[in-house]
């Protein structure tokens, strides 16, 4: 029986499979056919009948009828679905359908996710074939480009068991593409490739195949670089300063990593506090790892932050340390730096205010602690508090930092972030060099309160 999370929003009847009837299927597939209601018994919106007909594409009988199916419909439609389930759905018979796409080893966008349906195809078939490919939408002719390349290793990463088997193999028979891609993952992620090889190898082999590539189990430093840098390229997974939504606008941040004396896992955790609103006001975690996953960034918790009036001239703030009782015309000065803040467009600023007199008499008021770090990160005990700092030059490579000299660097070009490499490497916390700190939220409130509307 299938699972496909691509039925999730289907409320239909189901037949063994656990897929749509094939009649059901074959009906909301044709032309002028079938269309499901809601719950509510009216009709479904555009998105939730895309996703029904995703669904029916794959209830099909077999390949043969999903490839008549998607000739009579336009592939574009379904950029933003959940691509790996087909290839869960239809396996290795889906590659001849896709292989049809290949012209001169460039996997040519024919308006259906191709790459990511091959990235649900666990098949040795599917591997060489993603193997093959020089390029993912732009013909060249010429040897495997980075898209070809960042496919072989979402494949892997995919199906990692089977993947680095066969990587391995592709290294021990000296391919140097082979041995290229697995010395970059091993750089980033050394336990986690030694594991997935020895899985299908034996450690003896996935030693020899370590010693092939040139790389140990060791942190590495130009791994943890790649990692740390990939992260700051996108501010889903970096914290920045400066934000474009009041709804984040920024208010404090520590830094924080975990570590395995023994293996040398690493995890780098940022806690912004961030908010304008008791709506809207949260801890913010961003992490970065040596795990095979790619950066991330979640809402930890609510600050759980508000005001009650005491007479005229009073607020009592209550928080999570406490009560703090400030007088109103304090609350509204230049101290907690009244009329300026760090995203543009807010309108309102009192709740930022609170939230800043807060941190001002409770620096420590929300941040978490490791064991809830640990069980978000789904980590045990052996990975222990390495280093935090509440107090470091944090680096900002987006273009949206007030400090306009770094914006264009990586992290890795920081001095501050080169010495927290070193002392992940090393395994020696006090190699951590902070710097001169940027954190307070003074620094960065470089935006006018904006004005109300008439």
């Amino acid at each position: 029986m299938y699972h496909l999370h691509s039925l999730d929003s289907y409320h239909g009847p189901r037949d063994e499979r656990g897929l749509i009837p094939v009649e059901l299927a074959r009906d909301l597939l044709s032309p002028g056919g079938r269309a499901l209601t809601g719950r509510n018994g009216k009709p479904k919106s555009t998105d939730e009948a895309l996703a029904d007909q995703w669904a029916a594409l794959l209830s099909l009988t077999d390949v043969s009828e999903f490839r008549a199916a998607a000739a009579r419909l336009n592939g574009l439609r379904f950029r933003k679905v959940n691509a790996e389930e087909l290839g869960l759905r239809y396996g290795a018979d889906l590659l001849q359908w896709i292989s049809e796409f290949v012209v001169q080893g460039c996997l040519l966008d024919n308006g259906w996710p191709l790459a990511n349906a091959l990235c649900g195809c666990e098949h040795d078939e599917a591997f060489e074939l993603v193997w093959s490919l020089v390029s993912v939408d732009t013909p060249h002719g010429g040897q495997p480009d980075a898209s070809a390349n960042q496919l072989v290793m979402q494949w892997l990463w995919a199906f990692p068991s089977l993947g680095f088997f066969l990587l391995g193999k592709k290294v021990q028979g000296a391919d140097p593409r082979a041995t290229l891609i697995l010395r970059s993952l091993a750089q980033c992620h050394p336990t986690s490739v030694f594991r997935f090889l020895a899985w299908g190898h034996g450690d003896d082999e996935a030693r020899r195949v370590f010693e092939l590539a040139k790389v140990t189990t060791a942190p590495d430093r130009s791994g943890i670089a790649n990692i740390l840098d990939f992260a700051a390229a996108n501010s889903e997974t970096w914290p920045l300063f400066l934000t474009q939504e009041p709804e984040t606008a920024y208010h404090g941040l520590r830094l924080l990593v975990l570590r395995s004396a023994r293996n040398g896992n690493w995890a780098l955790v940022f806690e912004r506090v961030q908010g304008s609103s008791e709506r809207n006001a949260v801890v913010m975690r961003f992490v970065a790892s040596s795990w095979p996953l790619p950066p991330k960034s979640w809402a930890s918790r609510e600050l759980g932050l508000f005001a009650v009036a005491l007479g005229e001239d009073q607020v009592e703030i209550h928080g999570p340390h406490g009560n703090l009782t400030i007088q109103r015309d304090q609350l509204a000065s230049d101290a907690f730096g009244s009329g300026w803040h760090c995203s543009p467009n807010l309108k309102d600023e009192q709740y930022s205010l609170l939230v800043r007199a807060y941190l001002s008499a409770n620096p420590d008021a929300f941040w978490g602690n490791v064991e809830s770090i640990q069980r978000e990160l789904g980590l045990d005990a052996e990975h222990e508090l390495f280093l935090v700092s509440q107090a470091f030059e944090h680096h900002v490579s987006l273009g949206t930092s007030t400090d306009a000299a770094t914006s264009a660097k990586p992290p890795s070009a920081s001095p501050v972030f080169q010495s927290l490499i070193d002392a992940i490497v090393s395994g020696d916390a006090a190699r951590f060099k902070p710097g001169i700190s940027n954190l307070d939220w003074r620094q960065h409130a470089v935006f006018p309160l904006a004005a109300e509307e008439p």
